[in-house]
């Protein structure tokens, strides 16, 4: 077998795997939009970098049909890759989206990374726990106590944990969706800052003559970018999320 012929197997194997690997983690962890909202584009290439490309490429170089101890490093290169692709799962999951966050007049994305095992433990036990399929949605409680709300602006200011990474202030959704629903602002607004990104959207909830009308916009921000939720008025429930720059 020549080098080449052997770095395509290794290729073809790397890239099955690998392949098989992202859409599950995708599906799963990342479910659309939140793969762009968390920059899961960057963990991707270095799945991909060190899986699909280096291994193959190390092959076609030290592959030589008949070689003494060849086996060995053959094995060698698996076990390295396999390393390297433990290493960028454990990343993926480590950064994954756990909870989409209300919290004054937007939506923020709280990876799994940001909360602390000493916040989860101060928790209600609908909380203490990390969703594992993807984000849940909930609305973030400011607390009644003017000086705990203070502290927890000060250390936020700071570069401490924000409200969105704070699960004890956790509350369901709807229990404040109307809240979200009043401050949504109108679609018209959305147009008017971003007329060719938005344009798509907006004919799309015109195609249901009550949609603009009944739907407002807020943010929703994500660890690499912000987009825009499309919120029902009445209700505040989230209809979808788009690619579109709310600011």
């Amino acid at each position: 077998m020549s080098r080449w012929k052997a770095a395509a197997i290794h290729l073809g194997l790397s890239a099955a795997v690998a392949t098989t690997i992202i859409v599950t983690m995708l599906s799963l962890w990342y479910p659309p939009p939140y793969f762009l909202l968390m920059g899961g584009t960057m963990l991707v290439v270095l799945i991909v970098g060190c899986d699909v490309v280096l291994g193959p490429l190390i092959t076609a170089i030290i592959f030589k049909s008949g070689k003494k101890g060849l086996i060995f490093d053959l094995a060698v290169i698996a076990f390295l890759q396999s390393i390297a692709l433990t290493y960028g799962l454990y990343t993926m999951f480590e950064a994954r989206p756990v909870y989409t966050v209300f919290a004054v007049d937007r939506f923020e994305v709280t990876a799994a990374n940001e909360i602390s095992s000493s916040e989860l433990e101060r928790a209600s036990p609908e909380y203490a726990s990390l969703p594992l399929t993807g984000p849940r949605v909930v609305a973030a409680i400011l607390p009644a106590d003017p000086q705990e709300r203070l502290g927890i602006a000060m250390r936020a200011m700071g570069g401490g944990t924000d409200i969105k990474a704070l699960p004890r202030l956790y509350a369901p959704y709807k229990s404040i969706a109307t809240t979200a629903a009043e401050k949504a602002r109108p679609l018209a607004q959305l147009e008017k800052k971003n007329p060719l990104a938005s344009a798509r959207v907006i004919a799309e909830l015109r195609n249901d003559p009550s949609a603009p009308h009944a739907s407002g916009y807020l943010p929703i921000v994500g660890r690499f970018r912000s987009m825009t939720a499309i919120v029902n008025k009445r209700s505040g429930e989230i209809e979808t999320i788009v690619n579109v720059n709310p600011w």
